[in-house]
């Protein structure tokens, strides 16, 4: 048993208060000292009902460690109030990404939105294995914590579980529990492991263009109620919190999504690689079965961060740019077109360069990415790259 599978035991003076962190949907988090081991650490403040364990403890038990997930250390029953229940979690000290991304006084470098895209996409892995969604994942939600010796990049941790929940039905709406500028377009109706995928689209376009993909459309009706009637909508069948629910189908039906791409020039936004908005877009697919996957994140970001800091390091990240990926300019599809089909562009494109840059060793940078292809895709990129050198 890890030991982020935490023991429930009563609460005592092992703890000393700090001061006040932040206070979010299912409970308020303090600063503690760990007067045991000496060390702070981050305790969070359940209220339950009954006595029956919460739902967001009984995640946490279920999950082994993993270092893109906050580590609970124990779970601690209060001694005077049976029905409150503390979690004791590691203390994160540079705050959370929105915290961290102010502390840059430029545009945000590109090797960081990838290094933001791998290692959330690397816990949301870790969780939809588990048959865990996550439901709230956010900018306050991503923990910064230190940066391991020969890392640029500090580790991040997702965190706060309250509106998570295993297996859920995918039928049944459940994003009303969640943040709802974070939500996808489908939340009305379907919930499950894409609507993680699309929050983490958003906090790559929050953290370029300092806002969510969301617009404003005109209000005609105020109260929720009435206008969910007039609408003639019906509350899915099992769906919890009916009246939250209808309060969320109104808010977003009058905050339409808005998805601006980061590859474009802008007067108010740094522009990024075609290829790092390719990966936003497909995490922000409006179309929740057509949305990119995590498996496929896995498959690809791990590979690509490290090709796109070494093109930015080489200075030629340009090349990052040089495919067509099937889309217009407004993102409307054109042509279909693959991932493995847009790598081996890349890898054209890599070794063309090389060749007229008399610059042989960099054509490795290329043959990396081989693995990324199908195998007719691979066997192309592979004949090419043996002609040419």
């Amino acid at each position: 048993m890890g030991p982020s599978r935490a023991t429930p035991k009563h609460a005592n003076s092992r703890y000393t208060k700090i001061k006040f962190l932040g206070k979010g949907g299912n409970g308020e988090v303090h600063l503690c000292r760990d007067d045991r081991l000496g060390k702070l650490v981050a305790i969070k403040t359940l209220r339950r009902e009954h006595t029956s364990v919460p739902e967001e403890v009984q995640i946490l038990q279920r999950l082994d460690v993993h270092e893109n997930i906050i580590q609970c250390h124990a779970v601690l029953d209060h001694l005077t109030h049976p029905f409150r229940q503390s979690i004791v979690f590691e203390y994160c000290q540079s705050g959370n990404l929105n915290e961290y991304r102010n502390t840059f006084q430029d545009d945000l470098p590109e090797t960081f939105l990838w290094n933001v895209f791998r290692q959330v996409s690397d816990a949301l892995l870790f969780l939809h294995r588990a048959e865990i969604v996550h439901g709230d994942l956010k900018h306050e939600n991503v923990l910064v914590a230190t940066t391991k010796a020969g890392q640029k990049w500090p580790v991040l941790k997702i965190c706060d579980f309250g509106a998570a929940i295993v297996r859920p039905t995918r039928r049944i709406p459940r994003s009303h529990y969640g943040t709802w500028t974070v939500q996808p377009p489908e939340s009305e109706t379907i919930y499950g492991p894409e609507t993680d995928i699309w929050s983490l689209g958003v906090i790559i376009h929050t953290l370029v263009h300092g806002h969510p993909p969301t617009g404003m459309a005109p209000l005609y009706e105020r109260d929720p109620d009435r206008w969910f009637s007039r609408m003639d909508r019906v509350v899915p069948f099992g769906t919890p919190n009916k009246t939250l629910y209808r309060q969320f189908c109104h808010w977003h039906a009058h905050n339409p999504h808005n998805i601006t791409r980061i590859d474009i020039p802008s007067p108010i936004a740094p522009m990024y690689s075609k290829l790092l908005n390719h990966f936003m877009m497909r995490a922000l697919d409006v179309n929740w079965e057509t949305r990119v996957t995590v498996h496929e994140l896995h498959r690809f970001i791990p590979t690509l961060e490290t090709f796109a800091s070494s093109m930015t390091a080489v200075g030629s990240q340009y090349l990052l740019n040089l495919f067509d990926g099937g889309r217009g300019w407004n993102w409307v599809l054109v042509s279909s077109v693959t991932e493995s089909q847009i790598v081996r562009q890349l890898v054209f494109a890599v070794a063309q360069y090389s060749q007229a840059r008399e610059n042989p060793p960099i054509v490795n940078h290329g043959r990396k990415l081989l693995h990324l292809m199908d195998a007719k895709d691979r066997a192309a990129a592979s004949q090419y790259l043996d002609e040419a050198f």
